[in-house]
């Protein structure tokens, strides 16, 4: 069998440094792009308590400087939404996370929208309600709807207003427009309200959370493991050779 025999002449020492090269892979590579999958869990009522909950921080003075209203006026004249109608600006905030402000603003032009401001700048939106953006974590993700986009979102703030809907395990569950997503925590966890059938069983809250998916570069990082594990099992020059009948 010479494909055998080429694996148990694989030195120990040369296994070891794949099993090194892989692992440095998966300790620089960049992941945050990889798109989160959920499972999905009713709460409250008959069931366990919902634990994800809205919290709002209080954006700090610093966070502030630069928010009022000439910034939005300047901010939808460069959308070429706003043209110097006659009234101002009005905005509420939301909530903050260490690095963004979210809120609504309303302005002339039968202006309502959301807002993500941070560094002096707005970085997000125009799009008309109903588009909401309803919460933000700490490492600045935001949940909300967008029926113009995706429906119920999770994504990076600056983002939006063009989130994406998260991959769930089906379990009967299909997220769409009879959903809401309502509030994120710092663990990325998703509290989620559904108008009911056919998308869910059951009218209600939901939480999303997090599945742990095993990475590519892990398993990658996998096969000179199991090389080694070979190479014990069949030292060099006893390599097995199938019995016969």
């Amino acid at each position: 069998m010479p494909f055998l025999k080429l694996i148990g002449s694989i030195s120990r020492r040369a296994v070891l440094w794949a099993i090194a090269f892989c692992a440095s892979i998966g300790l620089f590579a960049d992941e945050s792009k990889a798109t989160p999958i959920y499972s999905v869990q009713p709460c409250g009522g008959i069931y366990d308590p919902c634990t994800v909950q809205q919290a709002f921080r209080t954006p700090t003075a610093d966070q502030l400087v630069g928010l009022d209203s000439q910034l939005f006026a300047d901010y939808f004249t460069a959308e070429h939404i706003y043209h110097g109608e006659p009234g101002g600006f009005s905005f509420s905030i939301r909530d903050s996370s260490p690095e963004y402000i979210i809120g609504t603003v309303s302005g002339p032009n039968e202006i309502h929208t959301q807002f993500v401001f941070s560094g002096g700048a707005l970085l997000c939106c125009i799009a008309d309600d109903p588009f909401v953006i309803r919460d933000i974590n700490d490492e600045g993700l935001v949940v909300g709807n967008n029926i113009y986009f995706a429906g119920p979102y999770v994504t990076n703030a600056p983002n939006a207003q063009h989130g994406f809907m998260p991959l769930v395990d089906p379990n009967g569950i299909q997220i769409g427009d009879q959903w809401q997503f309502l509030a994120i925590d710092n663990s990325d966890n998703i509290l989620a309200e559904c108008n009911g059938p056919p998308q869910c069983s059951i009218a209600g809250f939901y939480e999303l959370r997090g599945v742990d998916e095993p990475s590519p570069l892990m398993l990658l990082a996998a096969i000179p493991i199991l090389l080694l594990l070979r190479v014990n099992a069949n030292p060099i020059g006893r390599v097995s050779a199938p019995s016969l009948p």
